[in-house]
């Protein structure tokens, strides 16, 4: 009995509603990054290989909310807006790389 009451009181004292609000938001980009692997694989069944096109709409997506977010609050970006252009334009071209040399080594 001493456990469950352990349990329920560190349950108390670690779980709010900004903990389940931030699970929530993990769950929710999960998803929509599941829903891009099966879209992708839908395309790719159709014979349409576009897999940079993909990349670059999650980024495209991304920049869309999270700018928007910024410009709501009226926040200056903490590093110039280069320097994420060319880490997006590096991560993009990582994707597609590993996308072709998974086409190359298909078992």
């Amino acid at each position: 009995m001493s456990c469950l009451y352990e349990i329920n009181r560190w349950w108390r004292s670690h779980v709010n509603l900004w903990t389940l609000y931030l699970l929530f938001l993990g769950q929710m980009v999960s998803f929509v990054l599941a829903m891009g692997s099966i879209t992708s694989s839908l395309v790719a069944s159709l014979g349409v290989d576009a897999p940079l096109t993909q990349s670059s709409f999650n980024y495209l997506a991304l920049a869309l909310v999270y700018g928007s977010i910024l410009l709501y609050r009226r926040q200056k970006l903490q590093v110039s807006w280069y320097w994420y252009l060319l880490l997006g334009l590096v991560d993009v071209q990582g994707n597609y790389l590993a996308t072709e040399w998974s086409c190359w080594c298909a078992w």
